[in-house]
């Protein structure tokens, strides 16, 4: 018979598309027969799911249908029911035995066997064929692939559940003798042992002691409470000060695990639901793959994560202190007396390096052999305080001095050894101490050198090394502030942050190397450098300065920094040095009494 048009039947000519032939076109594309393009049915060829889609529904897919097919409760496909299969209705449309008769053979839409020409019979052997293998289990194969599917959705979520909870578990604050620490993991490592980390003025610095495992203990020190319990974090304390140490990391290490396995849970239980929701899994298989991705990420955390979480608490218990983990300088011995009052500041002491020392400028009257030695000058900050506030004004500053060698440690020189700044007698009788160090600290006379003779300051090495040099300093400067709040008058303390020495124009620059961008490299280092003396300083409660050279950098009319042919290249003039004093003076009215 010849098709019918799109919106008629072809047999018998009514407006409208016919179910039955519908389900027909159906039977005959399943089949891989011709299918009448023009029949007004849904064109099932265009609907199926292709590429990476399709291949994960038929790998997961048990949403409605049986595993071959078929809705619940029925023996047969649609194809089954058109083609007189099992199940279907069947032998009642094609006249066969339990149908109605097909009447004398006249030509009838009803008729059994008897088709228009140009029309084609789906026979039995087609329908066999559009049905496929015999109704039941998948095959090995598929199941297997299926299997292999679903194991590979459950690692990948289970493993992103993982590293969500490391990622978003807070750390645990926890407190031991004033200090405020921050107990927390880093982020997961490639390798199975290694060090932790300890976060210190926003340096990330590797602990000395290794732990196991691919995550490790994450501590960070964020304040710093004044008095001599400081010593057990900073350096070896009492038996007593130790184990309160010990009891509190363990106990901000064990409470941070149990958040951390808990945050765990409930993300795997929401990918894992989000997960078959997209399969669109029956309510059943969805609780299933629910347990299953809950167990696969308890196991895969015990094996990755709870592996630090036992083995960490041991190498905890050894640290008796800072330096245990970040191998941090000794502090010296300091007396202990009673505090005093320190309503009025009369007594000011001014320790540090050659910026203090007001190297450059000239030297102290009657020098001492220290004097000589440190280049002191009558121009220094600590002259003009004492000549504009009638204080006491002690200058133990000392070129070339650090915290290790000069302030913490002493210092050598040609001619003689400086004993440590902070331990002199006149440091335990001050009222005020004003702290200028740092430079030295992070060697930046060389690294101005290097980057004069450079191609980009920012090069990779240049950096690195600048960064290391940072670290070390940043451990260095927890001794100091601990060194200064055990002093037994517990005087004000003022940290001075570094100047800038080329603010602005650099055009005299041009032939020494200097260009903008290695201008803006060396005030990045310099603001870097700077920000680790200010959190220092804050950490500690101490207050801290920074003067400001703005107009009156190296190439500027009114320098106030001295030139780079002179004796002290770039340290600052008498000018400079009364405009850090300045800056010291007004820092006075906020010190902490």
């Amino acid at each position: 018979m010849p098709l019918a048009d799109a919106n008629t039947h072809p047999d018998t000519g009514d407006a409208g598309v016919d179910g039955e032939y519908c389900r027909e076109m159906g039977a005959r594309n399943s089949a891989g027969l011709p299918v009448d393009g023009k029949s007004g049915c849904l064109d099932v060829s265009k609907t199926r799911t292709s590429g990476v889609g399709a291949f994960w529904k038929a790998m997961t897919d048990d949403s409605e249908t049986g595993s071959d097919g078929a809705h619940p409760g029925e023996s047969g496909s649609e194809p089954d029911r058109i083609a007189g299969g099992p199940g279907g209705e069947p032998d009642r449309e094609a006249g066969g035995p339990g149908g109605e008769p097909g009447g004398t053979g006249e030509p009838s839409g009803e008729s059994g066997g008897v088709v228009e020409p140009g029309a084609e019979q789906v026979s039995d052997g087609a329908a066999a064929t559009a049905r496929g293998p015999a109704k039941g289990a998948p095959s090995g194969v598929h199941r297997v692939a299926r299997g292999l599917a679903t194991a590979a959705l459950v690692l990948v979520l289970s493993v992103g559940a993982v590293a969500a909870s490391l990622w978003l578990t807070p750390m645990q604050q926890v407190s031991t003798a004033g200090q405020t620490v921050g107990v927390g993991v880093t982020g997961p490592s490639w390798s199975l042992s290694g060090p932790g980390e300890v976060d210190l003025f926003g340096q990330q610095l590797p602990t000395v002691v290794d732990f196991v495992g691919p995550v490790r203990p994450r501590l960070e020190l964020r304040r710093i409470a004044v008095g001599e319990q400081l010593a057990q974090f900073a350096a070896s304390g009492s038996k007593e000060a130790v184990q309160a140490l010990q009891s509190a990391l363990l106990h901000g290490w064990v409470r941070f695990f149990i958040w951390q396995l808990a945050v765990a849970v409930v993300i795997a239980v929401l990918i894992s639901g989000a997960a078959a929701g997209w399969l669109r899994r029956r309510w059943g298989r969805t609780v299933g793959l629910i347990i299953i991705g809950v167990v696969a990420t308890l196991v895969i955390d015990g094996g990755a994560v709870m592996v630090t979480a036992f083995t960490a608490p041991a190498k905890l218990k050894s640290v008796r202190s800072l330096q245990d983990l970040a191998g941090a300088t000794q502090l010296p011995d300091l007396p202990s007396t009673a505090a005093v009052d320190r309503s009025s500041i009369k007594k000011v002491v001014v320790i540090g390096d050659s910026t203090a020392a007001g190297l450059g400028n000239p030297i102290v009257a009657d020098p001492s052999r220290a004097d000589s030695v440190c280049g002191r000058s009558r121009d220094s900050f600590a002259a003009v305080l004492a000549a504009a506030n009638g204080w006491e004004v002690t200058n133990l500053a000392c070129s070339k001095a650090t915290i290790r060698t000069g302030l913490l440690g002493p210092e050598p020189s040609l001619s003689m050894t400086l004993p440590p700044q902070v331990g002199e007698p006149a440091v335990s009788k001050a009222d005020l101490v004003i702290v200028s160090i740092g430079a030295n600290d992070v060697d930046w006379t060389n690294i101005l050198r290097i980057c004069s003779v450079s191609d980009n300051c920012a090069n990779s090495a240049e950096q690195a090394y600048f960064q290391q040099q940072l670290a070390h300093f940043s451990t260095d400067l927890l001794q100091l502030v601990a060194a200064l709040q055990q002093l037994p008058r517990h005087p004000g303390v003022i940290i001075n942050q570094y100047y800038d020495p080329f603010p602005d124009d650099i055009s005299c620059l041009a032939n020494r190397g200097i260009t903008k961008d290695k201008q803006q490299t060396l005030q990045s280092d310099l603001a870097a450098l700077n920000a680790v003396l200010a959190a220092g300083a804050k950490a500690a409660g101490f207050s801290t300065v920074g003067p400001d050279f703005t107009g009156h950098g190296v190439c500027s009319t009114y320098p106030y920094v001295q030139g780079l042919d002179a004796v002290a290249p770039l340290h600052p003039t008498a000018a400079g040095q009364m405009a850090i004093a300045l800056a010291d003076e007004y820092a006075t009215r906020a010190v902490p009494r």
